[in-house]
């Protein structure tokens, strides 16, 4: 009881420390946060739903509305290795700038998502991946020019939630309640069940995927043969998304305000302090890992928010000093 008590004074008297931890960005008004990528310039492309799409030059600091020739309040970012700007839309296609979002491009897709696009994946080699429905996959290697079908979709699903690639021959894809791992070019899969409702699949820069089901966290070190359980001691929230750092940093953002960080896969952790953020936020390392931007997708508060710190200072102290 002594120490939960230690843990809880210096817990609040960190966050009560760090009132200046995070800063308010000019960010525009109007809409909430869909998506937030950035070019490998430095440019910052946010898409708002209902309020538009904007650029920003100066991490964030600034924002300029970029005109987009669609109305889909359903849409979808990506970027390339080139610069190249990517908007996958749900029924409108697919559009590409190649000039910073100054004019945009409609991209001929197959018949069978040009009108039905629900996310869109652009490996390291550039190559794009499409999903429609029913899981299908479509893929283009030259820019967009051409897509056919990935591995004749021979994955039947009813919807793709999340999908990555090595871009050798490592796939993941998960949908509602299960991953499918393929480790020699989509040829054949295995799957890993974990329940009802998956909370969302991220993959790190070692292939390691991340998977958060029911208020737990886990991660497969093998490509999926076997998963370990991350154990955040003391947060009891179901998790809104990770953030990938320098080297092994991860940093996890709840559905509350609570941020967390651990540099070696959950063994030990530290409180990032959220003092005034707003409720299910989600958090974005930009390319350099120097700071990262948590913005709000909450649709009722119709205001766009994004704030930034850098990765140092952070409250530093751990849970199991405190609870063992």
């Amino acid at each position: 009881m002594r120490n939960l008590i230690l843990f809880l004074i210096l817990f609040f008297s960190a966050a009560l420390n760090a009132q200046d931890f995070w800063q308010q960005l000019k960010g525009p008004e109007g809409g909430n946060v869909g998506s937030l990528k950035q070019t490998p310039d430095g440019t910052l492309y946010l898409l708002s739903r209902y309020s538009g799409y904007y650029r920003s030059t100066d991490n964030g600091n600034h924002w300029s509305h970029m005109e987009v020739p669609i109305e889909d309040y359903r849409c979808y970012l990506a970027m390339n290795s080139k610069g190249n700007i990517f908007i996958a839309t749900l029924y409108q296609g697919l559009l590409k700038s190649v000039d910073n979002g100054q004019t945009w491009a409609l991209i001929q897709s197959p018949d069978s998502v040009s009108h039905n696009i629900n996310g869109i994946f652009i490996d390291k080699n550039d190559r794009i991946y499409l999903f429609g429905d029913f899981g299908n996959v479509f893929l283009s290697s030259d820019n967009g020019n051409v897509f056919r079908p990935f591995n004749d979709n021979k994955i039947i699903v009813n919807n793709i939630y999340g999908f990555y690639t090595n871009s050798d021959s490592l796939f993941y894809i998960s949908t509602q309640d299960k991953i499918f791992i393929s480790k020699n070019g989509g040829r054949t899969w295995n799957t890993s069940k974990f329940g009802q409702w998956l909370d969302f699949m991220q993959v790190n820069s070692l292939s390691e995927p991340f998977v958060s089901f029911n208020k737990d966290l886990y991660v497969s070190r093998d490509q999926g043969n076997t998963w370990d359980t991350v154990y955040v001691k003391w947060n009891w929230n179901s998790y809104r998304n990770i953030a990938f750092g320098k080297d092994s940093d991860l940093y996890l953002s709840t559905d509350t305000d609570s941020i967390f960080m651990t540099p070696d896969y959950g063994k030990t952790w530290k409180y990032i302090s959220s003092n005034g953020l707003n409720e299910g936020g989600q958090l974005f390392t930009n390319r350099n890992f120097d700071s990262f931007i948590r913005h709000t997708i909450t649709d009722c508060i119709n205001l766009i928010t994004c704030l930034t710190a850098g990765l140092n200072p952070i409250q530093d102290f751990t849970a199991n000093e405190f609870l063992e």
